[in-house]
C-alpha cells in the first residue's frame, strides 16, 4: 500500500516544521541515545493506518531525513496481556539530526510559532477523535499552560469554537473539544494536506458524512417490502416480482420489482443467496452485479439475469438474490515501479497449498 493520489503540496521549510510540530503533539517519539547524540524520531502505526505511515515516510524522505537503508518494518508484538494488539504494528525511524534537537531541548510553547495546517492535520489524525462531527484532541501529555495556549491558538488562528475539557481527577485524560459546527472547516483543512482516500483520513471522516436514505419505488403492489439491514444481517433480500417458469438451458431477466435511487457516492452489489441454486437451479449469469447511482429512474427496474440448469418454477416473492450498498471506489492513479520490494507469497493459488 502506498500514498498514490491527491496532494498538490509545495514542499517547504514551513511545511516541514509544521509536520514535525504535529508529530511532536501527536504519536511520534522524539529521543536521543545519550545526551551527546542528536535527536531522532520513531513513527509507529497499526496496519489500518499503514498508508498514513507510508505518507509520513515519503514526506520525510523528500527532506533527506531518512537513511537510504531505512524502511518501514513490522514490529513483533510480544506475548502477554500488556503487549497484545489485534493489529500488526509498523514503524520507521529518522536519522539523528541536529535540527531535531530543539524538539527535545525547547519548551513546546516556544515551538508553537510553527503551527500550521500540516500541524493540525497530523495532530488530529494521531490524537484526535471525531464523533457526531465533534472533534476531541487528546492533550493530557502536555502541561496545563500549553493546553490553554493551544486552545487560544485554535480560536485565534482558525476561529474555532473550542474549549479545554479538564478531567476532574486524571489530567492525562484532558482534551480539546472543537464543536460540531466546525466539522466542515476541519475536514477541508485535512483534505488540503492529505489525499481523501488515504486510510487514516477515511477512517476519521467517512462515518461522519450523512448517509441519505435510499429512495425505493415498488412496481408491484403485492411485492413484499425490502427489510432494514441490521447487525449481522447486513445483506438485503430481493424477491422475484413475477412467477416465472423456465426450461433447462433458458435465460430470463427476472424482474425484482424495484427501482432505487442510491445516495451519491454509493453503489449496490447483487449476488445470489446461498440457497438459490439448490432451490431453483438457476445461476446469476453475471456472477456479481454492480448498480451505480446513475441507474435511478422510474423505469430503471432491478433485474436478476437467470440461466436455468434444469426445469424450474420461481414464484412471486421467492427470495432469489441479495444486495448491499457500498461506497464507490475513490479516484486514484497508479504508480509504476520496476520492483515492488515485497516478498513473493508463492504465486497464483498458493493459499490453497
Amino acid at each position: 500500500m502506498r500514498w498514490i493520489s491527491g496532494g498538490d503540496l509545495m514542499y517547504s521549510d514551513q511545511l516541514l516544521e509544521g509536520f514535525l510540530l504535529g508529530s511532536k503533539l501527536g504519536d511520534a517519539c522524539f529521543s536521543r541515545r545519550t545526551p551527546r547524540h542528536n535527536v531522532n524520531i520513531a513513527f509507529k502505526h497499526a496496519k489500518d493506518q499503514f498508508e498514513y505511515l507510508q505518507w509520513k515516510y515519503d514526506f520525510l524522505k523528500k527532506y533527506n531525513y531518512l537513511r537510504f537503508d531505512k524502511v518501514i518494518r513490522m514490529v513483533n508484538i510480544k506475548d502477554g496481556d500488556t503487549f497484545q494488539n489485534w493489529q500488526d504494528q509498523f514503524v520507521f525511524t529518522t536519522r539523528s539530526l541536529p535540527q531535531l534537537n530543539k524538539y527535545c531541548d525547547y519548551d513546546i510553547d516556544d515551538l508553537l510559532k510553527y503551527f500550521n495546517d500540516m500541524t493540525l492535520t497530523i495532530w488530529i489524525l494521531d490524537d484526535g477523535n471525531i464523533y457526531n462531527k465533534t472533534c476531541k484532541i487528546a492533550c493530557g501529555s502536555l502541561n496545563i499552560k500549553t493546553q490553554n495556549k493551544l486552545v487560544d491558538l485554535l480560536k485565534v488562528k482558525y476561529g474555532f469554537d473550542c474549549h479545554l475539557y479538564t478531567h476532574p481527577s486524571k489530567t492525562t485524560s484532558n482534551y480539546i473539544n472543537i464543536k460540531s459546527k466546525e466539522y466542515e472547516k476541519i475536514k477541508n483543512i485535512v483534505y488540503s494536506v492529505l489525499p481523501k482516500n488515504i486510510d487514516a483520513v477515511m477512517k476519521k471522516f467517512k462515518d461522519q458524512e450523512k448517509f441519505n436514505r435510499p429512495k425505493v419505488k415498488y412496481h408491484n403492489s403485492t411485492l413484499l417490502k425490502l427489510s432494514r439491514p441490521s447487525g449481522s444481517q447486513n445483506w438485503i433480500d430481493l424477491r422475484a416480482a413475477e412467477t416465472i417458469e423456465l426450461k433447462a438451458g433458458e435465460f430470463k431477466l427476472i424482474s425484482l420489482g424495484v427501482s432505487i435511487q442510491l445516495p451519491k457516492g454509493y453503489e449496490a452489489n447483487i449476488v445470489p443467496r446461498s440457497s438459490t441454486f439448490k432451490n431453483y437451479g438457476i445461476i446469476q449469469t453475471n456472477g456479481f452485479a454492480v448498480i451505480d447511482n446513475s441507474y435511478c429512474g422510474n423505469g430503471d427496474i432491478w433485474k436478476f439475469p437467470a440461466y436455468a440448469t434444469r426445469d424450474t418454477v420461481i414464484h412471486e416473492n421467492d427470495r432469489i438474490c441479495q444486495f448491499r450498498i457500498n461506497q464507490t471506489q475513490p479516484s486514484f492513479d497508479f504508480e509504476e515501479v520496476d520492483e515492488l520490494n515485497s516478498e513473493n507469497r508463492g504465486g497464483f493459488g498458493s493459499t490453497g497449498v
